[in-house]
């Protein structure tokens, strides 16, 4: 059961990602008053993660924390996305334009996908849910497989998007200066 839960955990990782960019950005460019109504606001989130994790573990075991995390990091990444687009239209900055800013570039996205689908697909040839009976060889096909997927992720940042750190600490400092 475990390369199946690392492959559900593997999906987990893009949520988590995209939830510490757009989290990043709202800890950055909230004031106190405005960080304790967020900790509200994600009280409910927080109970819905929960109660989903408990009424999935019956059915898909403990996949059902995985599942339950993504949506989690989902709802959070709403709440973050929506605290962003107020942000923009408080300091006169067109919404569409900022919002992608804040996202890594869409050939990073689709890389990610991409390569994801490259290590599930070799998972599958390679493991195909016989861990124990792997031989060294197939194990060895499967970590090339995912060495490569992770080096060519890299070098998609590299290439495509490399002034995103800098997008965003553009953003921020555009608020501290006002």
């Amino acid at each position: 059961e475990m390369p199946g839960l690392l492959s559900w955990y593997s999906s987990y990782i893009l949520f988590l990602a995209l939830n510490g960019v757009t989290e990043a950005f709202v800890h950055a460019s909230v004031s106190g008053a405005q960080m304790r109504e967020r900790s509200l606001q994600l009280l409910p989130v927080t109970i819905a993660y929960l109660a989903l994790s408990c009424l999935l573990a019956p059915t898909i075991g403990a996949r059902a924390l995985i599942a339950g995390n993504c949506i989690n990091m989902s709802l959070r990444i709403v709440l973050s996305l929506r605290h962003a687009s107020t942000f923009f239209s408080s300091h006169g900055l067109p919404q569409a334009i900022q919002m992608r800013e804040l996202l890594p570039c869409s050939a990073l996205m689709g890389a990610l996908v991409v390569f994801g689908s490259v290590t599930a697909l070799a998972d599958w040839c390679f493991v195909g849910g016989r861990a124990p009976d792997v031989a060294a060889k197939a194990l060895a096909l499967h970590l090339l497989a995912a060495l490569f997927s992770l080096v060519c992720c890299f070098f998609v940042q590299w290439k495509f998007d490399r002034a995103f750190p800098g997008r965003v600490k553009r953003l921020v400092n555009s608020r501290k200066s006002e």
